[in-house]
C-alpha cells in the first residue's frame, strides 16, 4: 500500500509487460488512501489478474487481515466486481488470528456468497 495502491502508479512496472499478471490484495487497495483503489485497478488492469489476497481492514494506514466482516471494507463489492470481470481463480483468505473461528466464519462466507452469486449488502451500509 502507499507506493503502488493504483492503477497509475502501477501501470510504470506493468504496461510494459503486458503478459505480466497482476495479485490483486484488496485489503491493500483501502489502505494509506482516502477510498477504494480497486475501481481503477479493475477498470486498467481486471483481464490480468491472476491471484486474489482478501480480508477486511478498517482502513487508515494499520493492514489488520481482519475476517470478512469485521472491519469497513466493501467485501460485497470487491466479490461482484471480481465476478463481473469474469474472475474465477483462487482467492486466499488472510485473516490473521489465533482463533480458527474467524478464519473458518471468513470462509464459509466467502463460499456462500461465491457460489450463490448473491452478494447482501454490506452491514456497514
Amino acid at each position: 500500500p502507499g507506493a503502488f495502491n493504483t492503477a497509475e502508479q502501477l501501470a510504470p512496472l506493468l504496461d510494459p509487460l503486458p503478459d505480466l499478471g497482476l495479485h490483486l490484495d484488496i485489503g491493500h487497495a483501502y489502505l494509506q488512501t482516502e477510498t477504494s483503489t480497486l475501481p481503477g485497478l479493475f477498470a486498467r488492469y481486471a483481464s490480468r489478474i491472476r491471484h486474489v489476497h482478501l480480508h477486511d481492514n478498517k482502513g487508515g494506514e494499520s493492514d489488520l487481515h481482519l475476517p470478512l466482516g469485521a472491519g469497513t471494507i466493501d467485501i460485497e463489492g470487491a466479490l461482484r466486481a471480481l465476478k463481473g470481470h469474469g474472475y474465477d481463480g483462487t482467492i486466499t483468505l488472510e485473516v490473521f488470528s489465533r482463533d480458527l473461528h474467524y478464519f473458518t466464519h471468513s470462509r464459509d462466507l466467502l463460499r456462500r456468497l461465491w457460489e450463490r452469486g448473491h452478494l447482501p449488502p454490506h452491514p456497514a451500509a
